[in-house]
């Protein structure tokens, strides 16, 4: 589902905003006393912030701001730190993950100064949510395990709901689907205990959404319909509208069209009302796939026309892409080639921009969590001087050797986490390398594609040129889709070899037959390979090995096999050999240099640092009795990861 991101921020501002409730109404007994009247402004204050935080965030920024100030002035501890709790969730909010995680962490160490337990697990919390946001899951899980230990000394029913639900979000983030199910229904549990139907209705929701992933429809639609029987005695309406794009997806899955439409709808009028954009180019654009499907191009174009307009507005770039692929399709099949080429060049100006922040995005994010471990270091490190300090008032007649022994220990943990922090350094380096290098796959495989194109339109073959853009536009998506993920199972990597097998059959005009087998013990299901790692071998064997074949009919073969614990692949064809392609192109001039290969072989050696892993690629040249080349066999050796 596209809404997902946007469904994950609604979720992390109720947890914070229901974290900022507690705090108002908590105990205040340990904090220094001041003027009732000074502290019930900041109150006021900081729950007009809170309330207008999904409509207007700026302004609840800068109303938490001017709360945490007079707290300061008035030394109003505990309405400092809640303030700061809401400064975090508005920076959050507003796109700006190292604010917020500089907020929340002020917040938490006044709350450990003034020894305020509530604050200090909400702190945590929200330092836990931020991680989550920017995908540093394992840091966010250290944080709700330290929200958890708290609660074990300071029992509170309602900050156990609220964690549950936190950290039920954060194993579905992390693809553990089935556990992320049980931490969700223990918080519906005791959300419906406390009578806090806004929590039972967002856990209802994202439990729905957990099965819709998973296939079982039955039981989404069942979550789903209790949401909305709750949704009817709340006068909270903002979970409304994703719980009916979800019920809209279910039906759309299960082929009932106009019940999609019509939750579509609600969902659309819903997002108005909400004056929330993304939420209303979500609608729209799932309306027009959908009309799309059902072959009524008129009212496709209708809907993702209104869907393009707002998402160019807004910059929701991801949407935009999606919707230009949409519009080039129902153009072509409108026969308007004019068009239909003209959103295809579009999404992909759209994809390369994509691809450019998203990088950017990847440097910002490892910045946030390198500043976040320099700072946890510095604080390891203030807290073993504070602890020699102390043994000097106490113990001064040791203080020479227990200085001495300090410092040789300080040194050791120093050495450690530099190395530690080196390490996960290099590690994240490889990774944004391996992303870089996958980046640079799929603009050379465009290229070979749009080529195709041209040789069509050149030859006025329209029927041709028709069905080509249309596959195009297909595997591009694919091509997209996988590219976000560094790994993916062997079935979706299968799915995705299948079409490109059909769009390069039709391109040569049948000049080859092509089979992809799989041993019964491979499970495709849940074996995972580096995405899109075997095409590039599958594109070689087509172009330099089937095309220049002459006196034989084409084969190529993809066979899956299990052995010594290590998934095989085997691409054999029964092409001209390397070697004489090799002449081919030296007797033809051709400077032309593809990439394909040498790039997946740098990826393949990336992953192999990177998992510690035999990634190992053999190539065999056949040939017959009379040593006349036969065609090739290139074997692809996998470590298993499930």
């Amino acid at each position: 589902m596209r809404g997902n991101s946007l469904k994950h921020v609604l979720s992390s501002s109720y947890r914070v905003a229901l974290s900022i409730l507690l705090c108002m109404y908590a105990s205040e007994s340990r904090c220094q006393p001041v003027e009732k009247e000074d502290t019930m402004y900041v109150k006021a204050l900081l729950t007009d912030g809170r309330d207008s935080m999904w409509t207007n965030p700026g302004q609840a920024l800068q109303m938490a701001i001017k709360g945490i100030s007079i707290s300061r002035k008035i030394n109003y501890q505990f309405g400092a730190a809640a303030g700061l709790l809401l400064e975090g969730a508005m920076h959050a909010r507003l796109g700006k993950p190292a604010d917020a995680i500089g907020a929340f962490k002020e917040a938490l160490e006044i709350a450990q100064q003034n020894n305020i337990p509530l604050l200090e697990t909400k702190a945590y919390e929200n330092l836990g949510n931020a991680f989550d946001d920017i995908g540093d899951y394992e840091q966010a899980k250290t944080y709700y395990e330290k929200c958890f230990e708290l609660n074990k000394t300071n029992p509170d029913s309602a900050n156990l709901a609220n964690m549950y639900l936190s950290f039920g979000l954060l194993l579905n983030h992390m693809k553990d689907l089935g556990n992320g199910i049980k931490y969700l229904q223990k918080a519906a549990d005791l959300c419906t205990t406390l009578h806090q139907y806004d929590g039972v209705q967002i856990a209802y929701s994202d439990i729905a959404e957990n099965y819709l992933i998973m296939g079982q429809y039955t039981e989404a639609f069942t979550w789903l319909f209790r949401s909305l029987r709750l949704s009817d005695s709340l006068r909270q309406k903002d979970n409304l509208p994703y719980t009916y794009s979800t019920l809209g997806t279910c039906y759309d899955k299960i082929g009932r069209k106009d019940s999609a439409l019509f939750y579509y709808h609600k969902g659309l009028d819903m997002s108005r009302s909400l004056d929330d954009k993304h939420l209303e180019v979500t609608n729209l654009s799932y309306m027009g796939e959908v009309y799309i499907n059902m072959d009524k191009q008129d009212s496709a174009e209708k809907y993702c026309k209104a869907a393009f307009l707002i998402a160019r507005d807004i910059s929701d770039k991801t949407a935009l892409f999606n919707i230009e692929n949409d519009l080039s399709s129902v153009y072509q099949k409108k026969q308007n080639y004019k068009s239909a080429y003209e959103y295809l060049s579009m999404a992909f100006k759209t994809r390369d921009s994509l691809f450019s922040e998203n990088k950017e995005k990847g440097m910002a994010e490892l910045v946030v969590r390198y500043d976040n471990r320099e700072l946890e270091d510095k604080n390891k490190l203030l807290l073993k001087e504070s602890t020699l300090q102390n043994l000097h008032l106490r113990q001064k007649n040791i203080f020479i050797y227990g200085a001495i022994g300090a410092f040789i220990a300080l040194l050791v943990i120093a050495l450690l986490l530099l190395r530690q922090s080196k390490l996960k350094a290099n590690q994240q380096r490889m990774e944004l390398e391996q992303k870089q290098l996958l980046a640079q796959i799929n603009p050379h495989f465009i290229f070979n594609c749009l080529n195709s194109i041209q040789q069509f339109v050149v030859q006025n073959d329209t029927i041709n040129a028709n069905k080509y853009l249309a596959d195009f536009a297909l595997l591009m998506r694919q091509t997209l889709d996988n590219s976000k993920d560094g790994v993916i199972s062997l079935k979706r990597e299968i799915e995705y070899l299948e079409n490109y097998l059909s769009f390069e059959s039709m391109r040569f005009e049948d000049k080859f037959t092509y089979s992809l087998t799989c041993n019964d013990d491979v499970n495709i299901n849940m074996v995972e390979v580096p995405s899109m790692i075997i095409q590039p071998f599958v594109e070689n064997a087509i172009r330099h090995g089937l095309f220049n074949l002459k006196d034989r009919e084409g084969r190529l073969s993809i066979h899956f096999s299990v052995k010594d614990g290590c998934l095989i692949c085997e691409v054999d064809d029964n092409g001209i050999g390397m070697e004489e392609s090799r002449k081919i192109k030296a007797q033809r001039l051709i400077k032309y240099q593809s990439h394909g290969m040498e790039l997946t072989r740098q990826r393949l050696a990336l992953v192999s640092k990177m998992n510690s892993g035999d990634y190992t690629i053999s190539v065999i040249n056949k040939k017959d009795a009379n040593q006349q080349p036969v065609g090739t066999t290139i074997i692809i050796k996998f470590p298993m990861h499930t």
